[in-house]
């Protein structure tokens, strides 16, 4: 039986934690290959050899996108309780084109709406987050991808900013506490790796586990009341537009 998850804040935080709870080490392990690969790349690029440029700039715009996509494609097969697979890690990669066009186009109209005086910004932010996780969930191109993102963001997109607001600063509470505790213990940065890796890595897996759980939740037929959604179409309609059976009495 699929899961179904109501379309609420807490529900949507509810089932993050539990997916959390059902595969820690793959999870947390996924976090950490990301976080990895953002180290990739020389840390001042004005001073940087053009060679470690190069390589900077290959992993932040291709290789960490297509990465991260694949994680959180996994993390959205433990939200649906599926035999989610290392092999899932790496669906980003599968269909990288398809995947960087639509991370491309979504920077674009993200950036256009923040020239808009911020807010068109925002709205269309949230309006097609989805799009890469459906490009590979649905098998869906780019352009289609961020209309099916759209649709299904239409009714909800409070919720959604509200969610995105909580476990967003939540990782940044996080990270500044960590940098701060660093700086009070006299620039020791062991310590803060160490507070890092147990608590910003875990805030990290959350935030992506309630990613996919709202992703899942809008994809499934259930209303914010718990009521479940139905065809638009009576059973009666469908009745009567079936084709009437020939009985073989014909009009003379």
């Amino acid at each position: 039986m699929p899961v179904v998850i109501e379309k609420s804040i807490s529900e949507w935080f509810r089932s993050g934690w539990a997916t959390v709870q059902q595969r820690p080490f793959f999870l947390f392990a996924g976090v950490l290959v990301l976080s990895a690969l953002s180290t990739v790349g020389p840390s001042d690029y004005t001073t940087a050899k053009p060679w470690h440029v190069a390589i900077g700039l290959f992993f932040s715009y291709l290789v960490q996108p297509l990465a991260h996509a694949g994680y959180t494609f996994f993390t959205l097969k433990v939200v649906r309780e599926q035999d989610a697979k290392v092999s899932d890690m790496l669906a980003g990669f599968r269909r990288f084109l398809p995947l960087l066009a639509t991370y491309f186009l979504y920077a674009a109209i993200v950036c256009i709406g923040l020239l808009l005086f911020v807010i068109p910004g925002i709205i269309w932010a949230i309006k097609y987050a989805f799009a890469p996780l459906v490009v590979l969930d649905q098998s869906l191109g780019p352009m289609d991808a961020l209309r099916k993102s759209g649709e299904i963001t239409s009714d909800y997109k409070g919720k959604i900013f509200g969610a995105f607001l909580v476990v967003y600063l939540l990782v940044i509470i996080l990270s500044f506490s960590t940098l701060f505790v660093a700086i009070l213990s006299g620039g020791h940065t062991w310590i803060a790796e160490l507070l890092g890796l147990i608590l910003v890595v875990p805030a990290l897996v959350f935030e992506i586990s309630v990613y996919a759980a709202i992703y899942h939740s809008l994809t499934t037929g259930i209303g914010s009341l718990g009521q479940i959604s139905v065809p638009d179409t009576h059973p009666r309609d469908e009745f009567e537009n079936k084709p009437k059976p020939d009985l073989g009495i014909h009009e003379s």
